[in-house]
């Protein structure tokens, strides 16, 4: 017993001289840091350097930690010094691209509180991605809408400083957002995805009374699946929207200078064309599967302030027949006419670089 006594003194004995060398190790190492170049940079420019290295990429996934992103919590690891300037620099702070996970969603809400609480008040860009459903999933629990609440609850306290949002909508989160829909004072960017894992389609209302919102991407929505302020709207992106939703767009949109209109199927809802006259859109893309509505479409349409045009129909479909009559039609100023499908006729061609004096691209 006294030569286990003995021994376990021993050891605490060298457990303490390690921890010892341990510290002498760090402060020989610190003092030996105070001679790099890096460290005696004045905190104006490490912060510079900092923003740079934490500018947004497909690298840079903002909380992704351990995807090989570079952000200030990455950069605070490094030394005592830089983790002080990265957390007085807030503008580090104001990009968020979180990865959501069902499993370890409170945990990702704790680290989220933090990130916000160094972002001050400055205006934030966030995206939001969906939690990718595994194959190993029960088919059974599909469209059970399992994405936790504390992620939106936490971004919800900083509502004020929202200014581009890119999100998916799980229901779980609308009552959540109702409570902030007239709390979005900066808010000038909307990307909104239908949830991949609990879809539902019921009416979005969340971002009618954003005063400053002027551009609208939608993402398995159509303009009449949401309300926004639709007469402040400069950029609307929508897919999966019929040709009649086209022009109800550019009805409800006065201010509109850009479009862009996807659709993966015909309208079931017969089309009727209302004639409109917009005089401030200057591009307009239009993704089709059939040319069938087309003419119609475009015959409605009187553009004057047209510069870009994009055309995308299925390789069989003609191009350029119910686009000259649009043009000259809208005596507009067309700048540059990008035709994705079959090339047309080279004197179809030719007779439409006569009718565009101002082309200068095709």
């Amino acid at each position: 017993d006294d030569q286990t006594a003995c021994i376990d003194a021993e050891i605490a004995r060298t457990e303490d001289a390690i921890v010892m060398l341990v510290k002498q190790r760090a402060s020989l190492k610190r003092k030996r840091n105070t001679f790099s170049p890096a460290v005696n940079l004045p905190p104006e420019l490490l912060t510079l350097i900092f923003e740079f290295a934490c500018l947004p990429s497909g690298l840079n996934l903002g909380l992704g930690i351990g995807v090989g992103a570079v952000t200030p919590l990455f950069i605070g690891t490094i030394c005592s010094a830089w983790r002080n300037i990265a957390r007085g620099a807030s503008q580090l702070w104001s990009t968020i691209t979180l990865h959501l996970s069902n499993k370890h969603g409170d945990t990702q809400a704790s680290l989220l509180r933090y990130w916000l609480t160094h972002s001050r008040q400055r205006p934030l860009l966030i995206t939001l991605i969906e939690d990718e459903v595994s194959d190993n999933d029960n088919d059974d629990d599909w469209g059970i809408d399992v994405t936790p609440a504390a992620i939106i609850d936490a971004l919800a306290t900083h509502s004020r400083q929202w200014q581009t949002i890119d999100l998916f909508l799980p229901d779980t989160w609308k009552p959540t957002l109702a409570q902030i829909r007239h709390d979005l004072p900066l808010l000038t960017s909307v990307t909104l995805r239908v949830a991949e894992g609990s879809p539902s389609m019921a009416r979005v209302d969340i971002f009618s009374s954003a005063p400053l919102l002027r551009e609208v991407t939608l993402v398995g929505y159509s303009i009449t699946d949401v309300l926004l302020p639709w007469a402040q709207l400069e950029h609307i992106d929508g897919e999966y929207s019929s040709v009649g939703e086209c022009l109800e767009t550019l009805h409800l949109c006065p201010k509109l200078r850009s479009c862009q209109v996807e659709q993966l199927h015909r309208g079931i809802v017969p089309f009727t064309a209302n004639l409109i006259r917009h005089e401030t859109l200057e591009s307009f893309e239009l993704i089709f599967a059939t040319a069938f509505e087309l003419p119609a479409l475009l015959g409605a349409m009187t553009l004057p302030s047209l510069k870009e045009l994009v055309l995308s129909l299925p390789d069989e479909e003609p191009l350029l027949r119910a686009v000259l009559p649009l043009i000259q039609r809208s005596a507009c100023k067309l700048r540059q006419l990008h035709l994705v499908g079959v090339t047309p006729p080279e004197q179809e061609l030719v007779e439409c670089l006569r009718e565009l004096p101002t082309l200068k691209e095709l």
